[in-house]
């Protein structure tokens, strides 16, 4: 009897644990953090025709999908804090990456990671994203709490996009997938910058269709 006992008890256990974890929902996220590389924000970079300090190559500030995404936020709660970064380097660094460069970022109840445009597609799929990815997201979230957003880039990185994809089912985290924009016409800034990588950067278009896509994922929390 002990022995079915003390599974009983274990069972109580896991259920009040599987319970206890916080689950948020409408108007529980008073606070955003959007991480991700240039298209999150860039600093002027003249030599390479880039004089703009928001997310490249957006024509100005208010038109990068980051302050767009705010701008939606704030239509249905003004009170929400959105902070974001460029975490430059995590993409292709991996397990060389810094990540004391992240502990100041603030805590948040949402995060909203933006990366793969800079992953070395052929190594995606050997386990290496995904465990820094994971080391990421519990770095500025170590306590679990936060509803966790995974979005994938607009550049072709197939096997990218697959591990990310199924690294956000396996852990029940809301996936925002990026395929197919690049190739859509308008969506790029070709044309508008003299420099190719540049260029290769979403235009005011590409911009909002990003906002788009993150905002149908998560506007049920605002």
């Amino acid at each position: 009897m002990r022995g079915y006992a003390g599974l009983f008890a274990l069972g109580i256990v896991a259920i009040l644990t599987a319970c206890g974890k916080e689950k948020k929902g409408k108007g529980d996220v008073h606070s955003v953090l959007i991480l991700g590389n240039s298209i999150v924000n860039h600093g002027p970079a003249p030599q390479i025709g880039w004089t703009g300090h928001w997310g490249m190559a957006a024509s100005a500030q208010d038109s990068d999908f980051v302050h767009l995404l705010m701008a939606e936020i704030h239509r249905q709660d003004t009170a929400v804090t959105v902070n974001f970064a460029n975490a430059g380097g995590f993409e292709w660094l991996l397990d060389g990456y810094d990540y004391a460069r992240v502990d100041s970022l603030p805590k948040a109840d949402m995060l909203i990671l933006r990366f793969s445009e800079n992953v070395v597609d052929s190594t995606a799929a050997n386990g290496a994203l995904v465990r820094n990815y994971d080391k990421l997201i519990h770095t500025l979230d170590p306590d679990d709490k936060a509803v966790k957003v995974i979005v994938t880039g607009m550049w072709y990185r197939p096997n990218t996009h697959k591990v990310l994809q199924q690294y956000a089912a396996d852990h029940h985290y809301i996936f925002v997938s990026g395929d197919g924009m690049y190739a859509a016409p308008g969506n790029t800034a070709k044309g508008l910058f003299a420099d190719t990588a540049v260029a290769a950067h979403p235009s005011d278009q590409g911009m909002r269709k990003i906002k788009e896509r993150i905002w149908t994922a998560i506007q049920d929390y605002f």
